[in-house]
Parts: structure tokens; C-alpha cells; sequence
């Protein structure tokens, strides 16, 4: 279901708004006036980002003002929607609980590891942050080594083409690359940011 969002074209939080609207707010997303929509996506984004990092119902249903029943509602609603998602994220906190570590991953192989020590600590909150780096290192760490493939790859290119100043070397800000580019140049650099990028094995 997370790939079919993606794949239509729709923002993510857009997509599961769309797909969980029925069932929460017993409409159809694209009944509703801009407005309306706008909100559905909003709670649909708060929904997503605290339900697939690991937040409680408690948590979510203050972001949102609503009661904890239907904060737990939504929460249910939406790993049920992504049911491979959620089923991923239990065996990344199995194994990890099994070998004490997760790894970020690299061309169908696991890669750098990281040790998560307090995956079993009897402090509930100690262990729910570990529970989520069990997975979410595989995710982020995994975006921060394409980053920095890539990064490689641009600063080659750049020296290769003989541009700079007129391209700085890039710098990376999470999973995104930046850099200052003459504006005759935008497009060109652009282009070849995104094809460099977009080179890595991510089993699509």
C-alpha cells in the first residue's frame, strides 16, 4: 500500500489521508473542500510520523486534541493499512533483540552496524527509543550512506567538469544534498544531483 501512495503520485501523508478517511471520518478524502483536505492531511502527517516512529496513542491523541480511544483507532487503522510495513518493524526489533544490533544496509547486504545495548532494558521509555532505532537506523542510516555515496560521486563530478567556484561542493542535510550553484547552472547540476542519486541499489 506504501509503494501504490508513492507510486500515484500523491504526497505520502496526502495518500494515507485519502486511504484512512473513510473508516476515521466516515467521508471520502476527495469529497471535501480544499480546506477540509488540508486538515485530513495534517492529521494524516501527525498520525503517520508518530505511529511509525514508535509514539503512543497518549502522545498522539494531545497532537491532535482528540481522546486516546480514537488516537488508538487511528494508530490501529493505519499499520493495519500497512500491514508489510508493520510486520517489518517487528522483525527488525526481534532480531535486534536477538543480537543486540541492527545494521544500515547496502546493496541487498546489511552494512555499518550499530549496537542498541538497552533493547532490553526493564526502563520502558530506554527501551522503546531503542525499539525504534532498531528500525528507524535501517531506514535513516541507510538514506545518510546513499547521501554520502553520492556526495562522492558529485564532488568527482564537479572537479571533473572543472566547475567550481561557480559549484560549491556539496553538503548534506539529512537525506538531502545542498549546494550553491551559479543560476545558468541550476538545471545542469540539478540533473546530474538527481541521476547520481538515484544510481543506488534500493530494491525498487
Amino acid at each position: 500500500e506504501m509503494i501504490k501512495v508513492i507510486k500515484s503520485g500523491d504526497d505520502f501523508h496526502t495518500g494515507t489521508a485519502k486511504l484512512i478517511a473513510p473508516s476515521i471520518w466516515g467521508v471520502t478524502y476527495e469529497s471535501q473542500e480544499p480546506t477540509k483536505q488540508k486538515w485530513m492531511r495534517s492529521q494524516a502527517k501527525t498520525s503517520n510520523f508518530l505511529t511509525m516512529y514508535g509514539g503512543t496513542a497518549e502522545t498522539l491523541a494531545q497532537q491532535l486534541g482528540c481522546s486516546v480511544n480514537e488516537a488508538t483507532k487511528l494508530q490501529t487503522l493505519i499499520m493495519n493499512k500497512y500491514g508489510v510495513f508493520k510486520n517489518w518493524i517487528d522483525q527488525r526489533i526481534h532480531y535486534t533483540m536477538r543480537t543486540g544490533y541492527t545494521f544500515t544496509w547496502w546493496d541487498g547486504q546489511n552494512a555499518r552496524r550499530r549496537p542498541m545495548y538497552r533493547i532490553a532494558d526493564p526502563d520502558q521509555g530506554i527501551r522503546l527509543r531503542a525499539e525504534h532505532g532498531a528500525y528507524n537506523s535501517v531506514v535513516q542510516g541507510t538514506a545518510s550512506e546513499f547521501c554520502l555515496a553520492s556526495c562522492n560521486e558529485i564532488v568527482a563530478w564537479i572537479e571533473d567538469e572543472k566547475l567550481e567556484p561557480y559549484v560549491t561542493a556539496p553538503l548534506t542535510v539529512h537525506d538531502s544534498i545542498c549546494s550553491i550553484v551559479r543560476d545558468d547552472l541550476v538545471d545542469l547540476v540539478k540533473e546530474k544531483c538527481k541521476s547520481i542519486m538515484l544510481q543506488w541499489n534500493s530494491l525498487e
